[in-house]
């Protein structure tokens, strides 16, 4: 995972999370993004290196995806709320925050995967959440700027191909309550 820290968060970086500022707490919606994708590339890094089999990334990715549906808050705060809230709540927890809370490394790595999926989905296989890693590198860390939510839904659709299907709808939308 750290080595793709290096692409995603050291270059390529939401509003708030550069320049840095060491003295104070840095609130972005995007940390699902920074964090979760690159738990997510941190697994597909793996995978295309020949480390793990097809069978193993999949055993892995299925643990993923039932450990969060076994997470009560996912139902409570999106991946969005789940960043923001990260110094109010994510590190500060208590015994009901399964309850009201989900982690945006686990729901980000797995909507890493929808949007990857959903993009070669869309794009019969042509592209994939490469292309708009590519297209954030170039668009934003070459030219000396960070991103917003707003960009990187824009970009993901511009570059991926795709439209505001359900993984950004999902997204946007506030979970179901219970």
């Amino acid at each position: 995972m750290s080595f793709f820290h290096l692409w995603n968060v050291k270059r390529i970086r939401p509003d708030a999370l550069g320049p840095f500022d060491y003295t104070k707490e840095n609130y972005t919606k995007m940390l699902w993004v920074a964090e979760g994708i690159t738990d997510y590339y941190a697994d597909i890094a793996l995978r295309r290196a020949g480390l793990i089999s097809d069978k193993d990334y999949l055993a892995a990715q299925a643990r993923a995806i039932q450990g969060l549906q076994e997470t009560p808050g996912r139902l409570v705060q999106s991946a969005e709320e789940s960043s923001f809230d990260t110094w109010i709540k994510f590190y500060r927890q208590d015994e009901n925050s399964i309850n009201s809370q989900v982690s945006y490394y686990d729901k980000g790595a797995i909507l890493g995967l929808l949007l990857d999926l959903e993009i070669r989905k869309g794009s019969g296989g042509a592209k994939s959440l490469d292309e708009v890693m590519r297209y954030l590198y170039n668009e934003y860390f070459k030219k000396n700027r960070n991103y917003g939510p707003q960009d990187f839904s824009k970009d993901v659709r511009a570059d991926g191909r795709i439209q505001s299907g359900p993984v950004f709808l999902a997204l946007r939308a506030r979970p179901r309550r219970a």
